[in-house]
């Protein structure tokens, strides 16, 4: 079960491991199983699906990610968590995101 503390504590560690740009560190937070949406996977993999199912798939979008914005930031400025779920809102700083 995940708790309100260990939400906060997985949130501010994932996004201090990011912005380490540590990429083991950042997939350790990921369970085999992974559904990972986001609108940066459209952009990044160019997947209109914005999915990534596996986490092999998504240790490769994180790479791609950060050698395309090697100076990226960014902040958790929010979650969601219920028992097993847990998912966060990030905000990257500007120099993340990918040119429309």
């Amino acid at each position: 079960m995940i708790t309100e503390n260990t939400a906060l504590h997985i949130g501010t560690e994932w996004v201090n491991d990011w912005n380490s740009h540590d990429l083991d560190k950042v997939m350790s937070h990921y369970a085999d199983d992974i559904h990972f949406t986001s609108p940066f996977v459209i952009k990044i993999n160019n997947d209109p699906t914005g999915v990534i199912n596996s986490k092999p798939l998504l240790r490769a979008y994180f790479e791609r990610a950060l050698n395309a914005y090697p100076s990226c930031i960014s902040n958790c400025t929010g979650y969601f968590h219920r028992l097993t779920l847990l998912s966060f809102t990030i905000r990257a700083s500007t120099t993340c995101l990918p040119p429309s």
